[in-house]
Parts: C-alpha cells; sequence; structure tokens
C-alpha cells in the first residue's frame, strides 16, 4: 500500500481518460520514476512523469493543472506544504477528508479514505468539472492564503507564545 494512493489515482486517471482523453495525469515528487520501475507502470500514454521537481519546477507544473489529487492513508499530523502552493492557484484539489490545514473547505473535494475507485473517478470528474469555479476565485486566495501569508501567521503564532 502506497501512503499517498499513487496506484489507485493512476488507475483513476486511466479509467477517466476512456471518455475524458484530454485529461493527463502529472505526476510529480521525490523518487516519481523509481516509484514507476518499481511497480512496472509506464504513464507516457496518460500523463507524465516528474521526478524530484526542483521547488520552482513543482510551483510551475502546479499551475498548469485544473485539478490536484493529495490523498493520505492518514494524517501524520503534518502540514502539507503542497497545499499552501496550490490554495494560490486556481485549481481544485481532491483531497482526504480533515486535511485541509484550515483553508476553506469549498476549495476542495474531500473524499473519505479512498478504497473505492469508482467513487474516486466520479469525485475527480466532480473537481473537473468545479475547475472553472476555483480559476474565477483565485486572486483572492492569493491575498489571503499565499506562502508569505502562512509565514506571516506562523510568525506571529510563534511571538504570542
Amino acid at each position: 500500500m502506497t501512503l499517498k494512493k499513487t496506484l489507485q489515482i493512476i488507475k483513476c486517471i486511466e479509467e477517466i481518460r476512456k471518455t475524458n482523453p484530454k485529461v493527463k495525469l502529472i505526476l510529480a515528487g521525490f523518487s516519481v520514476n523509481e516509484f514507476l520501475r518499481t511497480h512496472a507502470i509506464d504513464i507516457s500514454n496518460i500523463g507524465y512523469s516528474f521526478d524530484s521537481p526542483s521547488d520552482e519546477e513543482l510551483s510551475y507544473l502546479m499551475k498548469t493543472v485544473c485539478v490536484a489529487v493529495q490523498l493520505r492513508e492518514q494524517s501524520r499530523g503534518e502540514a502539507s506544504g503542497i497545499l499552501a502552493e496550490i490554495v494560490t492557484n486556481p485549481v481544485v484539489t481532491v483531497i482526504t477528508k480533515n486535511f485541509t490545514n484550515g483553508y476553506p473547505r469549498e476549495w476542495f473535494k474531500e473524499i473519505d479514505e479512498p478504497t473505492n475507485t469508482n467513487e474516486l473517478i466520479d469525485t475527480i470528474n466532480e473537481a473537473i468539472k468545479l475547475s472553472q469555479n476555483r480559476r474565477n476565485h483565485s486572486p483572492k486566495n492569493i491575498d489571503n492564503y499565499s506562502i508569505e501569508r502562512f509565514i506571516e501567521l506562523f510568525v506571529h503564532s510563534i511571538e504570542e507564545n
């Protein structure tokens, strides 16, 4: 089992592309290519992999997508730097419930721990439909939820304690 449900996400994108061939998977992260090799997966027919991208490359990639998927089998109490970055972009994020780190829930399509692939496919398809509305709200998000704003609030909380 993978912590972030990557294998299930790949399967979902393969299924979604049967009815919506414009959908592409962008898989980015540390050791992505090793993960794909280990599991004997070739995603070249459904998208692209970016192995260990720099922060700048990852930020650019996040600006190119309409929907992001961030699933965790369990929260270990950590915050997600990806979410801090992605909420400033016009992206609908499919996410495991209770992992929104205090961001407005309407920006996300929350899902219980996804064990049913069809449920996840439906949720991703809903997120694709919602992505245009999310794009219309992104300027406000940049002001209220930018990384700079996060740092400001973090420093303020430290000073209070």
